[in-house]
């Protein structure tokens, strides 16, 4: 019996933005910089520092990591898929030790980026509704990319040490450093718990629809259920008086 919900039944969904033209990489503009800086102190330590050249080519090492696990999934992807980028295998592992750790950090870096493209035109609107627009938007990418969403799902609950390891690290889980519009109009701790909760909210939705447990629609379903729990007037008012 075919799933109802998941990857596979929202196959259709796209996001117009992320097509590029034909031989142009769709994750050109991916910012991997934060993924890169993770590697510094533990080649610092060896007494050497990554030289510009060397992070050019890092860049270049997780763009491909993404181009071929979006191509061929978690399951088909491996260190020697990258050999075009130029990179010797025992090297790449020299950085990142591991493949479960590369697929951890090319596709958070991933994640962040889709965060930052589904913010809304300035002037959208309050913060509900501008949330509503950027998870809307947000969950496009997960349709149009599901390979991606996958391998981070299968990578992050994986035994890896080193994976393990970042995930106790907040700040590193995925959409952690993504904005969400509106949150000025809060308080900053208000804003903080606010965005702790939706990030907890995303990323528990997208693994339900890795898993074919929940679709795309009923994930927008229930954060908007979310939102309109978060500021019942009636809840507000209890929380004031």
């Amino acid at each position: 019996m075919v799933s109802k919900s998941g990857p596979e039944a929202d196959a259709d969904e796209s996001v117009g933005s992320d097509v590029g033209v034909e031989s142009v990489s769709p994750f050109a503009d991916v910012d991997f910089n934060l993924a890169i800086d993770l590697l510094a102190p533990t080649i610092e330590q060896s007494g050497r520092r990554l030289t510009p050249r060397q992070r050019r080519r890092l860049t270049s090492l997780l763009r491909a990591t993404l181009e071929e696990l979006d191509a061929r999934g978690y399951e088909g992807f491996g260190m020697r898929d990258l050999a075009p980028t130029g990179v010797a295998t025992a090297t790449i592992y020299r950085f990142f030790e591991s493949r479960e750790f590369l697929i951890f950090r090319a596709t958070g870096a991933w994640f962040d980026w889709t965060a930052q493209r589904s913010l809304p035109p300035s002037g959208h609107g309050d913060f509900r509704s501008s949330s509503i627009y950027q998870f809307e938007h947000l969950t496009s990418h997960w349709a149009a990319h599901p390979h991606l969403v996958e391998a981070w799902v299968r990578a992050s609950s994986s035994d890896d040490a080193l994976v393990r390891r970042l995930q106790r690290t907040p700040a590193l889980s995925p959409l952690a450093a993504a904005d969400w519009a509106g949150m000025a109009e809060f308080d900053s701790d208000y804003a903080e718990r606010l965005r702790s909760m939706i990030q907890v909210h995303a990323i528990g939705g997208m693994v339900q629809w890795v898993h074919g447990v929940r679709s795309l629609e009923e994930l927008r379903d229930d954060f908007d259920s979310l939102l309109s729990l978060v500021f019942d007037p009636v809840l507000l008012s209890g929380e004031t008086s």
